[in-house]
């Protein structure tokens, strides 16, 4: 493509402040190649620098035009439209830009400011709060990103980007997690955790054979690698195939004992199978390492109550310590109230299942189930 280094050149000359020299090279570019979105932004962002909004402005929304999801275009457009002074264009604009891209934190900052200039300060607050808890969360990614530039070996380089890419799964930023896995083993085709990485990421895409085949590639290269079979435990999941799922997250229980994340998906595949007997073994296995963990207990009390021959007071005694290590969770109050129920101890039960209500006060089970718990009394 013949427009390609006409924009790089123009790319040059504007790292260097020639926005003159920069601004002919991208319209010969964007005259080769009148479709390019990236050329588009990036000759908006010239006549930006040189004040003039309105070619500025025409650029970034032919790059719109092109890719509606352009989140980079969508920002400067907002820019744009706040040096007018058009609050509500630029409030627009900056939303839908951190809709396509929950990294350009940027557009909350100034998301906020334009909320102020409209007056409206409770939304000011809002995204002035959000803006900084989404940026903390950046900062490790710039740490990682210094570290990189810094880095000259291409091995070195590849486990960066892996820790790289594993921050953006962590945050939910799945495409871009992909891409820089992808990109750390193209330099780096062996390195097992960014196959694994990468096969997770596919799955909370919902692209499950490229997950499979993500993983399968991990454990061929390394066969115990406990968290492969983790990960091809929650592909098959995710796509209800439960015995493959089984199969895996066993493995990887076998080869690393004490993998709590594998346990318990093990124990919510048997509870969703009415396996209750199993379900509560392995609940068991796993609360012997975590005993301070609430979902364990939860899930206890729900295995010993509805087990063929249920066993009340212990599935109240678990789902009483779930409601002390974690408060804060309905669904737990309305496990122990239905447990309660089936006792008859109507009273406790109303008493707990007002303490759900509290929480989710919304919840048409816990209205329906306060509504025949006072009925019964």
């Amino acid at each position: 493509n013949w427009a390609y280094p006409h924009a790089a050149l123009a790319s040059a000359y504007a790292n260097m402040h020639r926005y003159g020299e920069a601004l002919e090279a991208y319209k010969v570019a964007v005259a080769l190649d009148p479709k390019d979105k990236m050329i588009h932004h990036q000759l908006g962002n010239v006549y930006s620098k040189r004040g003039e909004r309105s070619a500025a402005m025409r650029h970034q929304q032919r790059a719109i035009a092109i890719a509606p999801e352009f989140a980079a275009a969508h920002y400067q457009l907002g820019l744009l439209y706040a040096q007018e002074k058009r609050w509500v264009d630029a409030i627009a604009s900056y939303q839908t830009a951190y809709r396509h891209d929950e990294t350009l934190v940027e557009a909350l900052y100034n998301l906020a400011q334009a909320y102020l200039r409209t007056g409206d300060r409770s939304a000011a607050r809002e995204k002035m709060a959000l803006f900084e808890k989404r940026k903390a969360t950046l900062i490790p990614l710039q740490e990682l990103r210094g570290a990189l530039q810094r880095t000259q070996g291409t091995a070195e380089r590849a486990q960066i980007l892996t820790n790289i890419a594993r921050h953006y799964l962590k945050n939910g930023f799945y495409e871009k997690a992909v891409w820089e896995y992808q990109k750390a083993l193209g330099m780096d085709p062996h390195l097992v955790p960014a196959h694994n990485g990468l096969g997770i990421a596919y799955t909370m895409l919902g692209k499950h054979s490229e997950a499979v085949t993500a993983q399968r590639k991990a454990l061929a290269l390394q066969p115990n690698f406990a968290t492969a079979h983790a990960g091809l435990g929650l592909a098959y999941l995710s796509q209800n195939e439960t015995e493959s799922a089984l199969e895996h997250y066993r493995r990887a229980v076998a080869l690393a004992p004490q993998f709590l994340e594998a346990h318990l998906k093990i124990g919510t595949i048997l509870l969703k199978q009415k396996r209750y007997a199993e379900a509560i073994d392995t609940y068991k296995t796993s609360a012997a390492f975590a005993p301070d963990n609430a979902e364990i207990q939860h899930n206890l009390g729900i295995c010993y109550a509805r087990q063929a021959k249920a066993d009340l007071e212990t599935a109240r005694h678990h789902a009483q310590e779930a409601v002390r290590l974690d408060p804060n969770v309905a669904s737990y109050y309305n496990t122990l109230a239905l447990i309660d129920f089936r006792r008859r101890d109507y009273l406790q039960a109303e008493t707990t299942i007002r303490k759900a209500l509290k929480l989710e006060p919304e919840n048409r089970n816990y209205q329906q189930g306060l509504k025949q718990i006072l009925e019964s009394r």
